[in-house]
């Protein structure tokens, strides 16, 4: 069952890079423009249709009609029950009852699928995903949200400076800067691929977060905290640092 199960995950998910991959950036709604002198100019998805027959045609429907299938109260499960709310839904097996990690990838799809076919199903699934993680969010009253098993505690003693990490857990958790990376990325495609603002304001709350309890971390400490695998935070706050200008998300990014 849960061999199955992952196989499946791992599926969905190459089919998402492979989407991803050959996405159109949506610089529109960045507030900070480049300092350096573009070469060539990005373009939307929704500018761009795939011709029926091509493998990207075929790739792309298939990852739609995977998407339709899977359930976000399943994927949310943890980040409610972390937040002291009731879940929907049992978890998802697999790698979500180690970190709760595939929400944000799940979002992400649903923007970009929505971007690229205009099909406002996966508008309404994505609307859906911002608006529990908003009551999710107030419930925290932190900024923080998560589904890492135990994560108040692990966040806790990370900022305190009690740091252990093996290369690939934190403090005993599966990669979880890896982890919320994904929901940091998944807030922002939902903000810049579908205008969802209260994406937006989710993932800034998020970033304020992070920067009061790890702006002030000495340079040593952060370097330990590193040597977990931690993706592309300094990507996603780097936007965060372009969807709004403050120099503080920039700071944290590197």
């Amino acid at each position: 069952m849960m061999v199955s199960v992952i196989n499946k995950y791992f599926f969905t998910l190459a089919a998402i890079l492979l989407f991803i991959a050959v996405k159109a950036q949506d610089n529109s709604r960045y507030i900070v423009k480049p300092v350096i002198k573009l070469q060539a100019s990005t373009f939307n998805l929704n500018e761009v249709k795939l011709l029926p027959g091509s493998p990207f045609y075929d790739a792309m429907k298939t990852n739609a009609a995977y998407l339709k299938t899977l359930d976000a109260d399943r994927f949310l499960n943890r980040w409610r029950s972390n937040a002291g709310l009731q879940p929907k839904a049992p978890l998802y097996e697999g790698w979500e009852q180690t970190s709760s990690h595939m929400l944000g990838h799940y979002l992400s799809a649903l923007a970009l699928q929505y971007a690229a076919s205009g099909d406002t199903i996966f508008l309404t699934k994505a609307n859906y995903v911002v608006d529990q993680l908003d009551e999710i969010q107030v419930a925290r009253k932190t900024g923080y949200i998560g589904g890492i098993p135990g994560d108040d505690t692990l966040w806790k003693n990370v900022a305190a400076g009690k740091i252990l990490t093996g290369g690939f857990d934190l403090n005993g958790a599966w990669v979880p800067w890896y982890m919320l990376h994904k929901i940091w990325a998944g807030l922002l495609d939902a903000y810049l691929y579908t205008g969802n603002e209260k994406a937006k304001n989710i993932v800034v709350k998020l970033s304020d977060w992070a920067c009061k309890e790890f702006g002030n971390m000495p340079d040593s400490l952060f370097q330990k905290m590193m040597e977990a695998e931690f993706g592309g935070m300094n990507e996603s706050l780097a936007e965060v640092y372009a969807i709004t200008g403050n120099q503080k998300y920039l700071g944290l990014s590197y």
